[in-house]
């Protein structure tokens, strides 16, 4: 279980932290996760992670066991509000872990080629600033035509590949 250190943390930055585990084990298997990656994505230092947790797998394990508990409590708090109906609770439930992800959005960046030094500086800060939901940004009138769209599924339920051909 995480040190206290962890727990006096103020709970955005400890959100960031179990949110940065959580898509790094849902992409790596425990064994090859790194916490590289997870400290990386938390935006913290790899020297805090380890003030925060004694190493990867105790961090893992505090994962699931916080995603099982949270269930176990949203299920008491369900079958209490559907006064003991335990086929409307478990309709209810799965309805819920359907939606586990839809607070938390990823997405992922193929690049086409190598992306070296200060360009990964500068998509990393065009990427942050992209996400700032109190700037305003005002794009140009940009003209598409359905023939400019191309989308390719490769035959795959889980990518798509969205290319945009513009005029100007």
């Amino acid at each position: 279980m995480p040190k206290q250190t962890y727990n006096n943390l103020i709970r955005d930055k400890k959100e960031r932290i179990f949110n940065a585990g959580l898509l790094e084990f849902s992409y790596h298997d425990k064994n090859d996760a790194s916490v590289n990656n997870i400290v990386r994505i938390a935006n913290i230092s790899k020297g805090s992670f380890y003030q925060y947790f004694d190493d990867k797998d105790e961090f893992y394990w505090y994962i699931v066991m916080e995603i099982i508990f949270g269930r176990v409590g949203t299920y008491e708090k369900i079958l209490r509000k559907n006064d003991g109906d335990f086929f409307k609770t478990e309709e209810t439930l799965f309805d819920s872990m359907i939606n586990l992800f839809d607070d938390t959005k990823y997405f992922k960046i193929d690049f086409l080629q190598t992306v070296q030094g200060d360009e990964l500086l500068e998509i990393e800060h065009i990427l942050e600033n992209a996400f700032d939901m109190t700037r305003e940004v005002k794009l140009p009138s940009v003209d598409l035509t359905e023939e400019s769209i191309d989308i390719d599924c490769q035959h795959s339920l889980t990518h798509a590949e969205i290319n945009v051909q513009t005029s100007n």
